[in-house]
């Protein structure tokens, strides 16, 4: 592990990366990392972290991920002949990094945040070889500030209100076509009365775990503790069966995303990743410990296969109100939004 700052991990100088000339946006910026001799080249003065972190993923294929709130921090660095971790230091300035190394095959990961390392949330994308992330095209997801009213807002606009969570002012919109989405997105930035407009991206979850996972067996009793000094862990994910695993450990499930019928006859994604939570618990926990963990299901996904950043972000916040002091989430997604960001990082605050 790598860090910018000594009480993380040993240094280690950074190898193995693809020598590459960056194609810039802007003839004054440039990064030139030259593998064979181990060093780097830069001249930015427009870009923001982001934009170099997508050009640091294209050269080394290190999954990276930064801390939302800094990736659009501007970044001012000229310098030649630099080895890379110093070349880091100066195009990351005051933020913190680690990388970790590669496991099971998978490639290395670069995190990069402002002081804790669970700050680094935000997935980077190559810049050269990943296309822009494909979003609902018909939706969008809006913010608005204290005593704003969204229906009056969505009549004017054209748009019905399919998603909402008061407590976050924070509405899904739904247009008649892309086009009406994408006009109604540039109008609706310069609303009076909006915070915020984004995208509302999908997302996926991993059918294969459903039957590779579930079914796993633990050593671990529910206890019955009537102060309900519970360890709650909100699980966002699918419908789980009534039937599945150890129903003690299990509350009433929750659905954010409508009404759902029972999940097929096979074991659901939720009934995987509960059991697994479960296993996990009682391989690091002391039993008596163990036995007062409690899975809450948060349903996400409804009787539909995907689900979207909007529900997730919902199902998230429900969870938190409920009690949950760790959030499990078994999914991906090709973007991200404000909202979903904003609610993680709410929850980071409260613990």
């Amino acid at each position: 592990m790598m860090n910018r700052r000594g009480n993380h991990g040993p240094s280690l100088i950074l190898i193995g990366v693809v020598q590459f000339l960056l194609a810039v946006s802007l003839p004054a910026d440039s990064l030139h990392w030259r593998t064979n001799e181990n060093r780097v080249d830069a001249d930015v003065g427009s870009w923001k972290v982001i934009d170099v972190l997508e050009r640091v993923s294209r050269a080394t294929g290190w999954k990276i991920f930064v801390d939302p709130e800094a990736a659009r921090w501007p970044v001012n660095a000229r310098f030649r002949d630099r080895p890379p971790d110093k070349a880091l230091d100066s195009l990351l300035g005051n933020l913190n990094r680690a990388l970790l190394p590669p496991t099971n095959g998978s490639a290395p990961r670069l995190l990069v945040f402002r002081t804790f390392e669970a700050q680094a949330t935000q997935a980077v994308r190559d810049a050269s070889t990943n296309p822009p992330p494909a979003h609902l095209t018909r939706e969008l997801i809006v913010q608005l500030k204290p005593g704003a009213n969204i229906d009056e807002i969505a009549r004017r606009f054209g748009a019905k209100v399919i998603g909402r969570n008061e407590e976050l002012n924070a509405y899904r919109l739904e247009f008649e076509s892309e086009e009406a989405a994408n006009a109604a997105r540039e109008a609706l930035r310069q609303h009076e009365d909006v915070a915020s407009v984004d995208l509302n991206y999908p997302v996926y979850r991993d059918p294969s775990l459903e039957t590779s996972l579930a079914g796993s067996s633990y050593d671990l009793n529910p206890k019955a503790d009537p102060n309900c000094d519970h360890i709650i862990v909100g699980l966002i994910d699918t419908a789980l069966h009534a039937s599945g695993g150890n129903n003690s450990f299990v509350l009433p499930q929750i659905s954010v995303a409508g009404e759902a019928g029972p999940p097929g006859a096979g074991p659901s994604h939720g009934d995987a990743m509960s059991q697994t939570a479960l296993k996990g618990t009682s391989y690091v926990l002391k039993p008596d410990e163990g036995a007062r963990v409690r899975i809450l299901p948060i349903n996400v996904y409804g009787d539909r296969a995907t689900t979207s950043t909007f529900d997730v972000a919902n199902g998230i916040h429900t969870a938190i109100n409920k009690g949950a002091m760790i959030i499990n989430l078994s999914l991906g997604a090709p973007g991200g939004t404000k909202v979903l960001q904003d609610v993680i990082q709410k929850g980071h605050r409260q613990g």
